[in-house]
């Protein structure tokens, strides 16, 4: 079998002089007739390129690390549109090679297969592609939730700041009424200080029980704010893509991309060609 060589260039068809040589494909076969190599047939290669994969997007949606953390994250979801999303699909950040072929038999210039093949990155890259999308959370409602607790703790401040206050006018009036004994004078008189001590506890009580009640029924009356649940935003970079093999922005990655399009090169060649062996078979 005599297979005709093409050289590869990174996101073109085959170049070189072969394409402009041998364009009669009777020459090629008296040449395997004739010549010093005898063949019984002949791989005539119509294309093998390698180029950007132009094929179906890849889905976001079926990965499973993405599902968990659209899970752990309720406010994030999967969109195109500006915001807290994840893009739903991506194109496929790898190359295809492609090989188009046909194989003809020597004798009677038959062609006896025509076949086409193709392969991705992905079956030449040991440690595959990292696909890696930043995602930063911020508090939303922060500014509501903290606004209405800090109200909410101003006037719990000042409310016991009256009971504190209430209480310590209560102390000065017991103490104030303890030191005021014995009393001297008639019944009337004793009957009448007796009276006021009574009513000037009475009215200090009074008072610091309201305060009292005052503080409780404001610290109890939490706002509903308070109870909200935190809400997130997001800010979502663009997808980084390491290798980015399709990029090269040094001579190294340019290097690396040339590598991979060889490789990928001859893989397909050598899967299309082990194709044809079993079809042999």
């Amino acid at each position: 079998m005599i297979l005709r060589e093409k050289n590869l260039s990174p996101g073109g068809r085959s170049t070189g002089r072969d394409r402009e040589e041998m364009t009669d494909i009777s020459e090629v076969i008296r040449a395997a007739q004739d010549g010093d190599v005898m063949a019984d047939f002949v791989l005539q290669v119509n294309e093998l390129s390698v180029q950007h994969f132009s094929g179906t997007r890849l889905p976001l949606s079926s990965r499973e690390e993405i599902k968990a953390f659209l899970e752990r994250n309720p406010g994030l979801r999967l969109g195109t549109g500006a915001g807290s999303t994840i893009p739903s699909s991506l194109r496929q950040p790898w190359a295809q090679a492609r090989f188009n072929a046909k194989l003809i038999d020597v004798k009677t210039g038959s062609i006896d297969w025509i076949g086409e093949y193709s392969i991705e990155s992905l079956s030449v890259l040991e440690k595959g592609i990292t696909i890696k999308i930043g995602v930063r959370r911020r508090v939303s409602n922060a500014n509501v939730v903290t606004g209405a607790i800090q109200d909410h703790n101003k006037r719990v401040d000042r409310a016991y700041a009256r009971a504190a206050s209430a209480r310590k006018s209560l102390m000065r009036v017991y103490d104030e009424v303890m030191q005021s004994y014995p009393i001297e004078g008639g019944s009337e008189e004793v009957e009448r200080a007796q009276n006021l001590r009574r009513s000037t506890v009475a009215s200090a009580e009074r008072k610091f029980q309201e305060a009292l009640e005052a503080y409780r029924e404001v610290e109890g009356d939490r706002p509903r704010a308070s109870r909200l649940d935190w809400e997130y935003t997001y800010d979502v970079d663009t997808p980084v893509v390491t290798p980015d093999l399709l990029n090269p922005r040094t001579e190294e990655e340019g290097q690396r991309l040339l590598e991979h399009v060889r490789k990928l090169g001859s893989k397909v060649t050598q899967e299309l060609l082990r194709t044809i062996e079993m079809s042999e078979k």
